[in-house]
């Protein structure tokens, strides 16, 4: 049975880097272990800096903690333009996680 996305009831994780246009936190991805709940979300500016961070967290369901992040400069890029996560439960019940951006060069990373 799925169960309705009730919009009212959510709650900022990240907030955008600044104020006005061009500036936001977002572009999720999500997964859960069975114990914690996993993000990853990027925070854009507007030009010229544009898709600068990458960022991977991890929390219950209403606080979560930056575990990873990553710039472009990391990448060598001028934008991270895509942000994914996954996971893959593996042997004795550990789990591994996935994060990937596209550079904006064709290539992802």
């Amino acid at each position: 049975m799925k169960t309705p996305l009730e919009f009212g009831a959510a709650i900022v994780v990240e907030e955008p880097p600044g104020a006005g246009p061009g500036h936001w936190a977002g572009a999720p991805g999500a997964f859960s272990d069975g114990v914690s709940i996993y993000l990853v979300y990027r925070l854009r500016w507007p030009r010229p800096r544009r898709g600068g961070e990458l960022h991977g967290a991890r929390g219950e369901g209403e606080r979560f903690e930056t575990i990873w992040r990553a710039t472009r400069e990391d990448f060598g890029s001028l934008q991270l333009s895509g942000a994914r996560s996954s996971a893959m439960g593996g042997r004795g019940g550990s789990t591994s996680a996935t994060w990937t951006a596209s550079t904006g060069a064709g290539a992802s990373t």
